[in-house]
């Protein structure tokens, strides 16, 4: 429904997504917020609750009430009566949000409390929701759907021996990023499924679908108003078939291969179905077209918006969130002015003058899966490119991913090529352009992929055409850029580097020119400054203003580096505007509050590297630039930039200390020098070396790649034969040499702390101290802040240590050190010259702005705030994305593995354990935590440790117990399998318990 209380008594409540998982990620950041801002622009008392601690939206500025608290109905309900609520939003917060007001209204919670929903109503949800009834609904208005069938708890083993045609696709209602779909290839199979999903109480029925394998498949986005007025925002087109899952596609709009009477007819059809639903606000529907027989099927609706809603707003220039929020309040289509023109209305359907690509991003090399993709989600994020033409946008996408593919541009094997070519799976877009640049022919990638032959076609030929030019670059330079190839493209191919592809283009002044998105195809004008470069076009980027501060974003989202230095990038942005400074902002991520339109003066939507970072650089003549909220991606940039346009440039720790600091050697050697204590330590600079050097340690190391984020390639051994098994790996991977291989301090506690500092002030944000041990990812770990953590004389070495490098390497700005204490011994791990994924997080328990306190740093103020004295416990629980992953170990180790984390916050420690054991659903008070070196058992009795076979006796007869692992326990393969089967709420891989319950 739309709102017909007044806006001056209305008092809503915002549901958010809760930590970034797959499926759910920092797109519904962006949307919510979107949401929170319109409300909050409307004077409208605005109530959030959400438990992530690493979004933006979460900041204060964003709600007159943040509720960081878990996402469930116990807190909703106390909420809703503490604030005393009149409307709530379940549809800006993806599948957690919805579900939870659906669990509200089912209840008569809602209706007893005279709360209303505003938008998409419960009955329209569960048309939508429940594939049962929304098959049932497009049938009797003459829509096509695939062949379905409903499979009930009472019949379902009957039902499923009639089916005869396989595949058969698997889906349950109420799901995210296809968790619950699976392709089922035959009648054992779909048995054995079916038992294994009906032995879960809760769960009444599973739709099984003909299978639409191979077909093209095509979103459309659309917005309704409470009027019935509805626009398509823009179609999307999957180049991987049906089969592959949109989330896991590469994706295309607008629309290339679909003939338009194709098009209008899904276009009406879209529309139609949002009207029989009853949408009001934003949703998202998705066909199935056979192009040969014309023949499209409807395949479902989203309800609210998607993840597909960031990447169409940013594709578009259009807003959906902010406009769906302005509809479900009430507003008509034609009375909201389009935010980007400022002079049209919201009615209007954007056009586009240019291409968008959108390439995913899988967490390779993290878990132990074969990296096949489906009709589940596996991939982190997604980078964006846009371009003149779909040639330059599928390559500045490529480049937008931060991957190196040059080695799919050298000799590759054609079998290998050809076995890659026909699953899909995480590599085979490399092998996709190993294949066009082996001049493979079209028809047949086409015929292995199921891409599009047109699309094939056109790559193929841009491939080709890169290679007759790779032997004389310099000649051929204009004339690639001019086709929109970036330098690291023509790197990869040539080996020419991309820093000597810049010095080329500069001394002929080849730079780009940048072009604005409006979402008007450039009929009405505009003054928003979306910009996206290209060469050899009209600039309309306008005239060029002093004072103006470039600030790097982080790229895409990704395990080790993701929203967290989103919010760092936004306030960022809103200090540089109380200091007076504009901001330039440059990001290739759609799904992140960085690139909507209106956070900075200017947003320049492009890959973040040395080519793009350098033309802005030429255009505007920035103050400075800022690299300190940009993960790794802007660290591993600095040196080149500061060579080209001197150091002073970057605002902050300077390049030649950054060089210094992220060369673990380099940095090693310093420690020595600065007397600072740290492992036992040696370099390896080759194979032999790794197990030569790893000997003289026992063989009980730590290996470190330098320059990395994440712990990417890092390695924990204990023995001979993990050093083995690592020495085995890097055979068949680009090892950057030298290594450095640390001694592994087994039981040390490890602490992150994050200061901010210029040449006359050093002030600690905050410290955390890590649950699991050392040699555990910090990002991996539940961590604690608060009282008396450390204690004080820990501090003060931890703070004299700060100073040492504060002078040293002349650091200015945000720092983070990670140390590890061992009886009474403080150790360096390692110093990261730039804001952490820490920041939001201590800056969410302190209360205070500590990314405005590092800007004013930058700026060579001093901070304009005392260190706090904070009373309160904080913890952060991360969220491990491993039931995408099911053959996965759950063993943790140096390497990060977590998509997001979680903020459980009291004023005392037994609060703050209750709200853990309220986060982690752990509802009674009977579990078994296994340790490292003892099993307990925790229940009305108190805690007792008991034996294993004990353990397991209990786990096996008990229907209300959980289970709780530790990260070294050798059972956690059994125990996971266990729980899996049993359905016992498993909480891996965690010390929490053995922390909290003394």
């Amino acid at each position: 429904m739309v709102s017909e209380t007044s806006e001056e008594v209305m008092r809503v409540l915002v549901i958010g997504s809760g930590p970034v998982v797959i499926g759910q990620s920092a797109e519904f950041d962006y949307a919510g917020t979107q949401a929170c801002r319109i409300l909050r622009e409307r004077s409208i008392y605005t109530i959030l609750l959400n438990s992530n601690p690493a979004t933006i939206q979460t900041d204060n500025y964003n709600a007159d009430r943040v509720y960081i608290e878990p996402i469930n109905v116990e807190n909703a309900e106390r909420i809703i009566e503490t604030e005393g609520v009149t409307h709530i939003i379940g549809s800006m917060g993806g599948q957690t949000a919805l579900n939870l007001v659906m669990e509200l209204h089912n209840s008569g919670y809602l209706r007893e409390k005279n709360v209303k929903i505003l938008g998409t109503q419960p009955e329209s949800i569960r048309i939508a929701e429940d594939r049962e009834l929304f098959h049932s609904v497009m049938e009797k208005n003459g829509i096509t759907i695939p062949w379905s069938v409903s499979l009930k708890r009472s019949n379902y083993r009957e039902v499923a021996t009639e089916i005869d045609y396989f595949p058969v696709i698997l889906r349950t209602s109420f799901s995210l990023g296809g968790l619950s779909g699976k392709i089922i290839n035959d009648s054992s199979e779909l048995i054995s499924v079916l038992d294994e999903i009906f032995s879960d109480s809760t769960q009444k029925s599973v739709e099984i679908e003909k299978s639409l394998l191979g077909l093209i498949e095509m979103e459309y986005e659309v917005i309704r108003d409470h009027r019935g007025n509805s626009i398509m925002v823009c179609n999307m087109e999957n180049l991987d078939p049906m089969g592959v899952h949109t989330g896991e596609s590469i994706v295309v709009t607008p629309s290339l291969t679909i003939p338009d009477n194709i098009h209008q007819k899904m276009r009406k059809t879209a529309l139609d179905i949002a009207e029989i639903v009853g949408i009001v606000g934003a949703c998202n529907v998705q066909f199935a077209i056979d192009l040969e027989s014309e023949i499209f099927f409807v395949v479902e609706i989203n309800p609210r918006t998607s993840r597909s809603s960031a990447l169409a707003s940013k594709a578009s220039g259009y807003p959906i969130a902010k406009v769906a929020t302005m509809v479900i309040l009430g507003d008509s289509l034609f009375s909201i002015s389009n935010p980007i023109t400022e002079n049209t209305s919201a009615s209007f359907e954007p056009s586009m003058d240019y291409v968008i690509v959108k390439i995913p991003i899988w967490p390779v090399g993290k878990f132990s899966d074969s990296g096949t993709i489906g009709i589940s989600m596996k991939s982190t994020g997604e980078a964006m490119g846009i371009g003149r033409s779909f040639e330059e946008a599928f390559l500045k996408a490529l480049v937008s991913t931060e991957l190196d593919f040059s080695k799919y541009f050298s000799k590759v094997d054609r079998d290998e090529t050809f076995s890659n070519l026909k699953t899909a799976n995480w590599e085979r877009l490399g092998y996709i352009i190993s294949a066009m640049n082996m001049e493979i022919d079209s028809e047949k990638i086409a015929e292995l992929t199921g891409w599009q032959i047109n699309i094939v076609n056109r790559l193929s030929n841009m491939f080709k055409f890169l290679g007759k030019c790779a032997e004389n670059i310099e000649e051929y330079l204009p004339e690639l850029k001019r086709y929109g190839y970036p330098d690291r493209v023509i790197s990869w191919r040539s080996g020419i580097s991309e820093y000597e592809i810049l010095l080329m283009r500069k001394r002929v002044s080849l730079f780009p020119s940048f072009r604005m998105i409006d979402s008007s195809s450039s009929e009405f004008s505009s003054r928003t400054k979306y910009l996206y470069s290209t060469y050899y076009e009209d600039d309309e980027c306008g005239p060029w203003k002093k004072d103006s501060v470039l600030i790097l974003g982080s790229g895409p989202n990704r395990i080790g580096q993701g929203l967290e230095f989103d919010y760092s990038s936004v306030k960022a942005i809103q200090a540089l505007k109380k200091f007076g400074y504009r901001s330039l902002m440059i990001n290739s991520n759609p799904e992140t509050v960085s690139t909507d339109f209106n956070t900075s003066d200017e947003l320049y939507f492009d890959p973040i590297s040395l080519e793009y970072v350098s033309g802005i650089i030429e255009k505007r003549k920035p103050y400075g630039i800022i690299i300190q909220f940009s993960g790794q991606t802007g660290q591993n940039m600095a040196y080149e930039i500061g060579k080209i346009y001197g150091e002073d440039i970057i605002m902050g720790t300077k390049p030649s200390s950054i060089a210094r600091i992220e060369n673990r050697s380099v940095f090693s050697r310093d420690l020595d020098q600065l007397g600072i204590t740290q492992a036992r330590w040696h370099e390896a600079f080759s194979i032999n070396e790794i197990v030569e050097k790893s000997r003289l340690l026992q063989n009980r190391v730590i290996i470190r790649g330098s320059f990395i984020i994440g712990g990417s390639s890092m390695f924990v051994s204990r023995t001979s034969a993990d050093i083995e098994i690592f020495v085995n790996k890097m055979k068949n991977s680009a090892v950057k040499f030298p290594l450095l291989i640390s001694e592994l301090i087994e039981q040390a506690t490890e602490y992150d702390m994050d200061f901010v500092s210029n040449n006359n002030q050093l002030l600690v944000a905050g410290i955390l101290k890590q649950i699991e041990p050392a040699g555990i990812h910090s990002g991996d770990s539940m961590a604690i802040c608060g009282p008396d953590i450390p204690n004080k004389e820990l501090e003060e070495r931890m703070r004299d240590i700060a100073a040492k490098f504060l002078n040293f390497y002349a650091i200015t700005g945000f720092t983070n050190i990670q140390f590890m204490e061992k009886d009474g011994q403080l150790y360096v791990i390692e110093l990261n010259a730039r804001a952490s994924r820490t920041v939001p997080f201590i800056s969410k328990w302190s209360g205070v702005n500590w990314v405005e306190n590092g800007i004013a740093m930058l700026l060579g103020k001093d901070c304009i705030i005392k260190e706090e004295n904070v009373k309160d416990y904080a913890v952060k629980i991360p969220v491990f994305p491993f039931n995408r992953f099911h053959d996965s170990d759950y063993l943790l180790s140096a390497e990060m593995r977590s998509t997001g984390e979680a903020m459980v916050r009291a004023p005392t420690f037994d609060l703050l354990k209750e709200k853990i054991k309220s986060f982690l659903r752990i509802r009674s008070e009977r579990y078994i935590f296994y340790g490292k070196d003892h099993i307990l058992l925790f229940d009305d009795n108190g805690k007792m440790e008991i034996k294993e076979e004990d353990a397991i006796k209990i786990i096996n007869s008990s229907d209300n117990i959980n289970v709780i692992c530790s990260t070294d326990s050798h059972l956690r393969k059994e125990i996971s399998h266990m729980a899996d089967v049993k359905k016992i709420p498993l909480i891996n891989n965690q010390y929490i318990w053995e922390f909290i319950v003394k």
